[in-house]
């Protein structure tokens, strides 16, 4: 006869809510064991190709998210360097900038690839070469700069600014079809945007102080009005970036040239200086000697330093028929003008010999290149650090 069956729990039939399990937590096989060794940033990279041929030949749609996409990697500066070394990047965000514009998507991507390049700039100077040596860039920035966006403009401007900062790429970019066009129709669009004058001014530090390129600044019709404009700005408005000392800058790297002086003396922002000059005196002359600076102390006296020399040198233009001087090729008739320590040279003792002297005189040999690439993207980092200027250790008034 069985037993009646048991009605009591035993230790076998133990409650599910009281027995602990183990497991692994690792996978016993890897679903995808090409990735188990990548980092997260060399996942994001292999993203780039894909979101490359959407921008190219996408949707519309497809292509602002792509270029979207493509910005804010080019945020991160961990992975600026690779992704300007992955195949035909910057080729193809540099053939997005030549595109004609055919509607709102077209724009948003241009822009978009105007700031990937702002952000690609200045991390390595090969890069920066590459850049400026990719045959649509620099025919797209001169574009870009005069476009009526006034987002595109300042997007243009910095990419101008940044690719000016390196000396190898100074020629190129004054050597480019309608670049100088576009800086001048760029401020004449700029209204009271402080950033794309600060922007295009800085731009014109750089290259105006590359001896090769004076002669062509100086030539570009309209080039001297804006400047003028910006020199005639009242400076303590934005401090921090001076417009008005930038553009006294250009002025006097422009004059050290001997055959742009007459073409200044010519022109009426000449009267513009000379009246910078008298504010600017009677401002520093009022702190006894400096002992009760103001703010924008430093400013104005760079500002006297620079329009002094630029005046001396309008003035011996001024006196060039004088009987001495035309005797014994003096002053303005000499083949150097010489105001103090500052020389303008004529075009033609620009050889060989003397642009191999001419880095070391305006301060570009490596180290001096190094310091402006730091203090360039400083300033696209946002921190406080004075615009680099040109020339002015031995400026007295």
């Amino acid at each position: 006869m069985s037993s009646p069956a048991r009605t009591f729990d035993s230790p076998a039939r133990a409650k599910l809510s009281e027995l602990t399990f183990k497991y692994e937590t690792k996978p016993i096989i890897n679903p995808n064991p090409e990735l188990a060794n990548k980092s997260e940033a060399e996942l994001t990279l292999e993203k780039v190709p894909d979101y490359i041929q959407t921008l190219l030949y996408g949707k519309s749609k497809d292509k602002i998210h792509a270029s979207c996409m493509l910005r804010k990697i080019s945020d991160e500066k961990i992975l600026r360097k690779s992704m300007a070394m992955i195949n035909n990047f910057i080729e193809a965000i540099s053939a997005i900038l030549v595109i004609e514009q055919e509607n709102d998507a077209h724009k948003r991507c241009q822009q978009h690839a105007l700031a990937i390049l702002g952000n690609l700039l200045l991390e390595d100077p090969i890069i920066d070469a590459f850049i400026a040596n990719e045959e649509n860039c620099l025919p797209g920035l001169a574009k870009m700069l005069c476009s009526s966006d006034r987002e595109t403009v300042e997007l243009a401007a910095r990419v101008l600014d940044y690719m000016s900062v390196t000396f190898q790429n100074q020629t190129l970019v004054c050597g480019t079809d309608t670049i100088l066009y576009g800086i001048v129709q760029s401020l004449r669009s700029s209204g009271k945007s402080l950033k794309i004058k600060h922007h295009i001014i800085q731009a014109l530090v750089y290259l105006s102080a590359n001896p090769k390129n004076r002669f062509m600044i100086a030539r570009e019709n309209g080039i001297f009005d804006e400047i003028n404009a910006m020199i005639d700005t009242h400076h303590r408005l934005d401090e921090q970036h001076n417009v008005p000392k930038m553009a006294m800058q250009v002025m006097y790297n422009l004059c050290l040239l001997k055959e742009n002086i007459p073409l200044i003396a010519k022109h009426g922002i000449r009267h513009t200086i000379k009246k910078k000059l008298s504010i600017v005196k009677e401002s520093i002359q009022s702190t006894n000697g400096g002992e009760r600076q103001y703010p924008g102390y430093q400013s104005d006296l760079l500002i006297w330093k620079l329009s002094s020399v630029v005046m001396d040198l309008l003035g011996l233009f001024e006196r060039r028929f004088e009987s001495q001087s035309v005797l014994n090729g003096t002053g303005f008739n000499a083949p150097i003008i010489e105001v103090g320590n500052h020389k303008a040279r004529s075009i033609v003792l620009i050889d060989e010999e003397e642009e191999s002297k001419l880095p070391k005189n305006i301060s570009m040999d490596s180290q001096s290149t190094n310091e402006r690439r730091r203090r360039a993207a400083a300033r696209r980092n946002k921190t406080t650090e004075d615009i680099v200027l040109d020339n002015i250790e031995n400026l007295s008034p």
